[in-house]
């Protein structure tokens, strides 16, 4: 048997598992959150969630795409300092997003119904998504299976417990779930 084949199959097996498995877990979550979420809170969580996909691409403005992509002219470029550029594009980038936050912060509460005093948590997790995206493409192009799966899977876990944690132990509605997101992102960026 060709051990290039044999590797290149474990591996995909390794990323396949690891992401399937990262699927799964918020899956898990679901009957919780609306077990101990009022329809309300639910749809806070779920226009937090809207606002975080539509800030993703002007925070985020695909650096981990443009890493993943220099990687293999790394020869080429100094990836270490190639990466800092994409991470203070992330920070200018994150900054100027989070200004217009700021100015349209009446408006962006009225439209999602998520509290004005929240919406710096979209910001904070959609810059720190990215950060981790950053890292799990590293790993990826350097075909670092195992370290990419543990990563992904773990910070999933540990989102999912502290969304229990907050939901159902400290009874903290809406704000514990955003709030497990705003750490468990954060701490893993």
């Amino acid at each position: 048997m060709n051990p290039f084949k044999y590797k290149f199959v474990r591996t995909a097996q390794i990323y396949t598992f690891a992401n399937i498995l990262n699927a799964a877990i918020p899956f898990l979550l679901i009957p919780i959150l609306t077990r101990y979420l009022t329809p309300a809170d639910y749809g806070i969580v779920a226009m937090f969630g809207v606002l975080l996909n539509l800030v993703a691409p002007f925070t985020g403005v695909n650096i981990h795409g443009a890493i993943a992509r220099q990687y293999y002219d790394r020869d080429e470029v100094d990836m270490p300092l190639y990466v800092s550029n994409c991470l203070l594009i992330l920070f200018c980038s994150t900054i100027t997003v989070g200004v217009i936050f700021y100015i349209c912060a009446e408006p962006l509460s009225r439209i999602s119904s998520v509290p004005v005093r929240w919406l710096w948590a979209v910001i904070i997790v959609s810059a720190a998504q990215f950060i981790n995206r950053v890292n799990l493409t590293l790993w990826q192009v350097q075909v670092k299976p195992v370290s990419y799966g543990i990563y992904q899977v773990s910070q999933t876990l540990i989102i999912l417990i502290l969304s229990i944690w907050f939901v159902v132990g400290l009874g903290m509605n809406w704000q514990g779930r955003v709030q497990a997101q705003v750490i468990g992102f954060g701490v893993y960026a």
